[in-house]
C-alpha cells in the first residue's frame, strides 16, 4: 500500500514518513529538497508530474499525508505582497493541489483513501507577526472540511492534524 508524504525530507514530514514506513507501506516523499520525487508543490505540473510518477512507479495512493509547509514572520502592515503570496502558494494552494491530485487518483481507480492535511493551532489562534501563515493555516481546515464533504461520497476520508508548536524547521 502506497502513501505519500508532501515535505517528507525533514521535520514533521520526516517523522510522519518514518512511521508510516514502520506501519509497512511503501512511502513516497515529495519535497523540493531531498526526497524520492523532487516537486515544489505550489507549482501545478510539477505537482501533477510527481503524482503520474508515484502512480507510475508505486500505484495510486491509499494514503496521502500534506507536511510541506513554509513560515514567514511579519506583522500584517509590514509583510510584503510578495511573501503573502508565497506563503499562501506553498501552505494553500500547494495543499490543495496535492490534495486534489491524490484525490482525483483515487477516485480514477476507484480505491478510496486517506488524505491527512497538517495545520497548526495558528490556524484557530492568531499568533503575532505571523499574519499569512495563520491565514494560511485556517484556509487549509476549511479545505479539510469541505474536501471531506466533497470527497466522501467516494470512499476519500479527509482529515487535519492541527499541530502546536514543534521543534521544527518551518521555512
Amino acid at each position: 500500500m502506497s502513501a505519500i508524504v508532501t515535505g517528507g525530507a525533514s521535520g514533521i514530514g520526516r517523522e510522519v514518513a518514518a512511521l508510516l514506513r514502520r506501519a509497512g507501506h511503501d512511502v513516497v516523499v515529495w519535497d523540493r529538497s531531498g526526497g524520492d520525487i523532487n516537486c515544489d508543490i505550489s507549482d501545478p505540473e510539477a505537482v501533477s508530474a510527481a503524482m503520474a510518477a508515484t502512480v507510475r512507479e508505486h500505484g495510486v495512493p491509499a494514503r496521502m499525508v500534506a507536511c510541506a509547509g513554509i513560515g514567514a514572520s511579519g506583522l500584517l502592515l509590514e509583510l510584503s505582497p510578495d511573501e503573502w503570496h508565497r506563503v499562501l502558494a506553498v501552505n494553500l494552494t500547494g495543499t490543495w493541489l496535492t490534495m486534489r491530485a491524490a484525490a482525483q487518483a483515487m477516485v480514477e481507480a476507484g480505491s478510496g483513501g486517506s488524505i491527512v492535511a497538517v495545520s497548526s493551532i495558528s490556524g484557530t489562534v492568531a499568533d503575532r507577526d505571523m499574519g499569512a501563515y495563520c491565514v494560511s493555516k485556517a484556509g487549509i481546515d476549511m479545505l479539510v472540511k469541505v474536501a471531506a464533504v466533497e470527497w466522501g461520497r467516494y470512499g476519500i476520508r479527509v482529515n487535519a492534524v492541527g499541530r502546536g508548536h514543534p521543534d521544527s524547521n518551518v521555512g
